[in-house]
């Protein structure tokens, strides 16, 4: 299992025509590893991830979303993430990895699990900037 904590900038990172096109971004990252791939930790920036961690059951412990294809992975990861003193939520396969990408409304945001879990379902293509849109 390989750890995807990236996001796709094009001013950073150059223009990568496949997810310009349309791909996911953590579909593209497996497919240059040649691995699957969870995706997490790419919603949270680093000054709140050092800062936000909270014991178990806080009313205001931080969740964060988890894609992937292999449940087991995402189940090890989710322990992880408790460990560090944050919540997780299963945000679905790596395909719908975009709903956590920068331009989604669950991007630095640090929610509580239930506005994750609601934020993730209300989450639509809509809310991307159009270069990062995913029909």
């Amino acid at each position: 299992m390989s750890i995807d904590v990236g996001n796709y900038y094009p001013f950073r990172d150059g223009r990568i025509d496949e997810i310009e096109n349309g791909l996911t971004e953590s579909v593209w990252v497996e497919r240059q590893i040649g691995r699957p791939v969870v995706k997490l930790l790419n919603t949270i920036p680093s000054k709140a991830l050092m800062a936000a961690g909270r014991l178990a059951g806080s009313r205001d412990r931080v969740a964060l979303p988890i894609s992937g294809d292999n449940t087991k992975a995402k189940e090890i990861v989710a322990q992880l993430i408790d460990r560090i003193g944050f919540d997780s939520v299963d945000a679905g396969t790596i395909a719908e990895s975009w709903r956590q990408q920068p331009g989604s409304p669950v991007y630095c945001t640090n929610p509580t699990k239930e506005e994750l879990q609601l934020w993730l379902k209300k989450s639509t293509v809509l809310h991307l900037p159009p270069t990062e849109r995913r029909d």
